[in-house]
């Protein structure tokens, strides 16, 4: 009885050990396909570029990380475009508050009353400096008569 335990123990720690490097084998496979792309040709290699560069940075108790796009017929204004949006998003992780407004209205009619719900949930970013940074990926492709830029900044938290 306990060697069937044992050799199921061993299957489960085999398949979840196999799942895993199979999830960071397919992070790192894009993350290639990213850095060896100098084109995007359709939707499905944005999104394939997406997921190797932005998933292949993870925060930790030290550090977060910002991804940022930027698209432009303007090379320059691409880029600024992608380093604002990655401002934004380690923003949003440093200093941001979940705004909820809700209200309700009664009406009596002839009919009975009417109630009226309305519910408005916001995501809003402080003023939050960003500086001190560093660009961990920069890389801009052409789409089109476009560039598209993916950047990642890191942003040291202060322990």
């Amino acid at each position: 009885m306990n060697f069937k335990i044992n050799q199921i123990l061993k299957i489960n720690v085999i398949l979840i050990i196999t799942g895993l490097l199979a999830a960071c084998s397919s992070v790192d496979k894009n993350l290639d396909f990213a850095q060896s792309k100098t084109m995007i040709n359709n939707d499905q290699e944005i999104i394939k570029i997406y997921d190797g560069v932005c998933n292949q940075f993870k925060a930790d108790t030290k550090k977060i990380y910002g991804c940022g796009i930027g698209l432009s017929a303007d090379l320059k204004l691409s880029k600024s475009k992608a380093v604002l949006d990655a401002k934004v998003a380690v923003a949003d992780i440093v200093s941001s508050t979940i705004v909820k407004k809700e209200s309700q209205i009664s009406k009596e009619t002839d009919k009975g009353t009417d109630i009226k719900y309305n519910s408005e949930e916001s995501n809003e970013i402080l003023e939050q400096s960003i500086n001190q940074y560093k660009v961990v990926f920069n890389k801009t492709y052409t789409e089109g008569k476009d560039f598209r830029t993916f950047i990642v900044i890191e942003y040291k938290l202060e322990v």
